[in-house]
């Protein structure tokens, strides 16, 4: 009797914090849940962004918050969690850097068979003109087309570039 008391108040903790699934209603399929984290600080606040992160591909490769925003994974409390080089909410022009950082790589690029040219075309289109020259903060960064943390493969049908 206390074990399971005990089962069902660990089960009700991890529902309230996000890290557990309910199960799915009749006739629904349920997704893949996300292993909770137990030594990535990030997610301590910031759950809402790792539940939209988990579809994604960079998490599948592997990426993590601090591979784009920077900060200290291992810390779970501010201000350390944000302590060194770190990039809350990057403007647009920061967001072409950030993304820059990995999507200019050629030798990154090359094993997903994905174009490292793609800062470079930016720059010249109508959008990275007006961003990038003008300086104008109205127009199109990376993150308009491409969600900011729930980045799918081209060919998924939820994709906002499928």
């Amino acid at each position: 009797m206390r074990r399971a008391a005990l089962a069902l108040i660990a089960a009700a903790t991890l529902l309230a914090a996000g890290l557990a699934a309910p199960p799915p209603a009749a006739g629904q399929a349920r997704e893949a849940a996300a292993p909770a984290d137990t030594v990535y600080g990030c997610v301590v606040c910031h759950a809402d962004k790792r539940r939209s992160f988990i579809q994604g591909v960079h998490a599948e490769e592997g990426i993590r918050c601090s591979d784009c925003h920077g900060g200290d994974p291992g810390a779970f409390a501010l201000p350390a969690a944000h302590a060194g080089p770190f990039i809350g909410t990057p403007d647009k022009r920061e967001t072409v850097e950030v993304c820059a950082t990995c999507h200019s790589r050629v030798d990154l690029m090359r094993q997903y068979g994905l174009p490292a040219d793609q800062v470079a075309e930016l720059a010249e289109s109508r959008h990275g003109q007006l961003l990038l020259r003008e300086r104008n903060m109205d127009a199109p960064t990376c993150t308009d087309c491409h969600d900011a943390h729930t980045i799918l493969r081209p060919d998924d049908a939820r994709s906002n570039t499928h």
